[in-house]
């Protein structure tokens, strides 16, 4: 009896479908975090890498509907077992790029500027880029097939796991069916709190792997593996592995929860003076059928589509839709770029970066969901308590991620690089007195000498490289080295004339006032982020609920989260000074950006958006206002 108690237990639910979540949201945290070194290997652009991500918004929008409708008549607790497992596979999938494909390492370590093929000051390099480069474009084709193979795999992986969106809305209301009506905003709000925390997760797990060289196994002991990009495959290995695992319980749980003794005693779902169109009847959900069969769904169809009608009419729910789908779209560039900000802006490694970013979400999001959940528990607030709530969180939101773009780093100096009319490789024509004799290709292979960056060797000047094994240590006799330590001073005997691979890179100190604004601002917002919770539940009569829910995540998906990351993608690219390239018709992932422009193009939407938002919320603030005066004039219709 015990156990069979246990499984009974909406609180047992609660666990087993936050440490679900938790392994599903770390996928997106991940997928942020690794998204600098999947462009960097497969050679993709900021538009292209954030067209991958909105793969799974975008399938999710014709998935999630008839998911939701077709298992919320099912065994709720078994079908999303298995929508779960189902979701683990796509993860497993999104590693397959890796696994079914072999980029040669000598290729790796050249495009991390490593390689051995790095031209040096000579007369004759001008001739032989040359022919170098057309036998590298006389194949485009067999270029273009290797990198459209391991795409096709992020294609389907994501289609795959844009199922899991059905869960949500399944799951609370299944929980909402075991619980007294006032505690479902405490559940709802620790189960979006556990959101945070599995794309925190996520965060860690990338920094974890991105540590280690992109092939664990099969190296000769020659190659430096600091020169490899990290292994962003494994952590879909690692979380598709434990995702089944949590996908198990689900199928001992019953079909569905005893409902609670104190359920007679509480309140309906819409408070009393709170009655909306679509909402003024009240019906309560009649409890799971026992057995039901797909024709007895279908012959819902007439039923499905009144209420679908009664939610898209619903004023609140409407304007709540449009409000969140601008918020998503200005917050996707921060979820899906963040990691790469700080890397390019601030000077961050790739695993700091994705470190600093997963504290920030560790302070702001989580805790301020765990306040913010348990503080409208015990305000206990009303609908248009908990939009003026919201509102004030959005508020110094609004002001916080507005602020952050005016942080300044000093940007990193190249010399003799002027990119204001430059906008890829094959536009610069940099000469300096000191490399006019060179020759150079026109490529960006950085180096650093005493302090002081160069778009190359070649640049700077150098005749000579020592090299162990297949990597190049340094450059050697290098002419403009000579000449910049004389004219600025900045120079250590040891170093004289000498550079070494990439940029004079030090980590911008300001990094710490930017996590500052970020973890208050984002503890504002979710600290009332489960007030829109509230609104909406109150807003539609109950047999409504999981429809609304569903009609707010399509509505999220085709306003915020399928075009958010590829215009934010496209925005960043707009701040790129050199695109990676084989070809001269061909570009691919951004390999310096223009630091000067990149915060106020970065920040642009995120603050746009949430100003949007914030005008919206205070239109349906006024609507609710009208809406309780109407009723205390006793016209309640």
């Amino acid at each position: 009896m015990a156990s069979r108690g246990i499984w009974q237990s909406p609180l047992f639910f609660l666990a087993v479908w936050a440490l679900s979540s938790v392994f599903y949201q770390s996928l997106g945290g991940m997928w942020s975090s690794i998204i600098t070194t999947v462009e960097e290997v497969f050679h993709l652009t900021s538009f292209q890498s954030g067209t991958l991500t909105i793969v799974d918004y975008f399938a999710g929008l014709w998935i999630s509907l008839p998911l939701v409708y077709y298992g919320q008549h099912q065994h709720r607790p078994r079908f999303i077992g298995a929508v779960t497992i189902l979701t683990a596979v796509g993860a497993f999938i999104q590693a397959f790029p890796h696994l079914l494909y072999r980029i040669p390492v000598d290729e790796l370590i050249d495009r991390n500027n490593g390689g051995p093929n790095i031209e040096v000051c000579n007369r004759s390099n001008a001739i032989e880029n040359g022919e170098d480069r057309a036998k590298e474009c006389d194949v485009p084709e067999q270029e273009h097939s290797f990198f459209f193979g391991p795409c096709i795999w992020f294609f389907i992986g994501r289609i795959i796991t844009s199922c899991y969106g059905a869960v949500y809305p399944i799951a609370l209301v299944y929980l909402d069916d075991g619980v007294p009506k006032r505690s479902i905003v405490l559940y709802a709000g620790f189960i979006t709190t556990i959101y945070a925390i599995g794309f925190t997760v996520g965060y860690f797990v990338a920094s974890a792997v991105l540590s280690l060289p992109l092939y664990l196994t099969g190296l000769d002991e020659d190659v430096d593996t600091s020169k490899l990009p990290g292994a962003w495959w494994l952590g879909y290995v690692i979380l598709s592995s434990l995702a089944i695992l949590t996908a198990i319980p689900f199928f001992w749980f019953p079909a569905s929860l005893p409902t609670p003794v104190e359920e007679a005693e509480d309140e309906p779902l819409l408070n009393q003076g709170e009655t909306t169109k679509g909402a003024s009847v009240l019906q309560k959900e009649e409890p799971y059928p026992k057995e039901q069969g797909l024709s007895e769904v279908t012959s819902s169809t007439k039923d499905f589509f009144k209420s679908l009608w009664r939610v898209v009419t619903n004023p609140i729910i409407f304007l709540m839709a449009i409000s969140g789908g601008f918020f998503i779209l200005g917050s996707e560039t921060l979820a899906t770029f963040a990691p790469l900000y700080a890397e390019e802006y601030y000077r961050l490694s790739p695993s700091q970066a994705a470190v600093l970013t997963g504290a920030q979400a560790v302070f702001g999001y989580v805790i301020g969901q765990l306040l913010g959940a348990a503080l409208l528990r015990y305000l206990d607030l009303n609908r248009l308590q908990s939009a003026v709530f919201y509102n004030v969180g959005l508020t110094i939101y609004c002001i916080g991620i507005t602020s952050a773009m005016f942080i300044y780093c000093a940007p990193e100096e190249i010399v003799g690089l002027s990119h204001q009319n430059s906008t890829d490789t094959a536009s610069l024509n940099i000469s300096l007195e000191c490399n006019v004799h060179c020759s150079c290709p026109h490529e960006y292979r950085p180096v650093c000498g005493a302090g002081v960056s160069y778009l190359s060797p070649c640049y700077a000047g150098c005749s000579e490289s020592i090299s162990e094994d297949k990597s190049i240590l340094r450059f050697t006799n290098c002419s403009c080295v000579t000449s910049h330590l004389e004219n600025t001073q900045r120079w250590e005997q040891n170093r004289f004339g000498d550079v070494e691979l990439g940029l004079c890179k030090e980590a911008c100190s300001s990094w710490i006032y930017y996590a500052v604004i970020a973890v208050l601002s984002s503890f504002a917002l979710s600290a009332a982020n489960n007030a829109p919770l509230i609104m909406s539940l109150r807003s539609v009569a109950e047999q409504d609920r999981s429809l609304m829910f569903s009609f707010l995540n399509i509505a999220f998906r085709i306003i915020g989260f399928i075009p958010g990351p590829i215009i934010a993608g496209w925005i960043i690219d707009q701040a790129c000074i050199i695109f990676s390239s084989t070809c001269e018709d061909s570009s691919g992932n951004c390999i310096l950006y223009d630091t000067q422009r990149l915060p106020y193009l970065f920040f642009s939407m995120p603050s746009l958006c949430s100003c949007a938002t914030l005008i919206l919320i205070t239109i349906i603030l006024f609507l609710l206002r009208r809406q309780g005066e109407k009723f205390k004039a006793g016209n309640p219709s």
